[in-house]
C-alpha cells in the first residue's frame, strides 16, 4: 500500500500510523507537485529580482553569522554546507518508525509550497521512505534545534541542492512533530515510556 500526499491535509494520524508503524511508502501527488513547482519559480523570481535581500539561510549565513551576507555567486555553494551527516555518541539509536514518523513531518512542510524546495526534490525524500533509513543517534545530540539529527536523515537524500534547499531540508521540528503524532496514537493509560514514541523500541 501506498500513502498519497497532496496537500497538508492529507497527513493525518491515520496516515503517519501507516507510514511509520506499517511501514508504507509515500508518493506525492500532482496537485502538491505543481503547487511546489510554483512556489519554487516564484522563489527563484525574487531570489534573482533582489539576490542582496535578506532571506535567512540563503543571502545570508545561518545561526550565530546572521550577520553575514553570502553573495549570489556563492550561494548555490552555500546550500550544500547542510549536507553532512550530524554529530551523536552512544550505542542507541531512534526506532526505525520514528525516523519514518520524522521523514513524512519533514514533507508536511514541503506539500504547501512553503520550504522552497523543487518538486523532484521532495519526491527524493519520500523515496527515503522506500528502503533502509539512516541510524540516527539517540544521544549526545547538543546542538541548535532538530539540525542534528535532521542531517542524519537528510545525508541520505540522493540529490543535488540548489539556493535554499539546504536549510529547507534540517532547519524546522518534524522530529518533535513525529513525538505529537505518536504521543496522540497512544491508546489510553499507556505511557510514552513504554512505547517509546519518541526514542528506544
Amino acid at each position: 500500500m501506498t500513502v498519497v500526499v497532496d496537500a497538508r491535509e492529507d497527513f493525518t494520524l491515520e496516515a503517519f500510523r501507516r507510514v511509520s508503524v506499517d511501514r508504507e511508502n509515500v508518493l506525492i501527488g500532482p496537485a502538491a507537485l505543481r503547487v511546489m513547482g510554483e512556489a519554487r519559480a516564484g522563489f527563484e523570481h525574487l531570489l534573482r529580482s533582489n539576490p542582496n535581500g535578506f532571506i535567512y539561510g540563503v543571502t545570508t549565513r545561518s545561526g550565530v553569522e546572521v550577520g553575514t551576507a553570502v553573495p549570489p555567486e556563492e550561494q548555490r555553494s552555500y546550500a550544500l554546507r547542510f549536507r553532512g551527516t550530524g554529530r551523536g555518541f552512544g550505542r542507541d539509536a531512534l526506532d526505525e518508525r520514528v525516523v519514518r514518523g520524522i521523514v513524512f513531518a519533514r514533507l508536511a512542510d514541503f506539500v504547501g509550497g512553503h520550504a522552497k524546495v523543487r518538486p523532484e526534490l521532495a519526491q527524493r525524500v519520500a523515496a527515503l521512505l522506500d528502503g533502509p533509513l539512516p541510524r540516527v543517534p539517540l544521544d549526545g545530540q547538543a546542538g541548535a534545534g532538530e539540525i542534528l539529527p535532521l542531517m542524519h536523515v537528510m545525508a541520505a537524500v540522493d540529490a543535488d541542492l540548489v539556493e535554499g534547499e539546504g536549510m529547507a531540508l534540517i532547519n524546522g521540528s518534524p522530529c518533535a512533530t513525529h513525538c505529537a503524532r505518536a504521543l496522540a496514537m497512544l491508546p489510553p493509560c499507556t505511557t510514552a515510556r513504554s512505547w517509546g514514541p519518541c526514542g528506544r523500541a
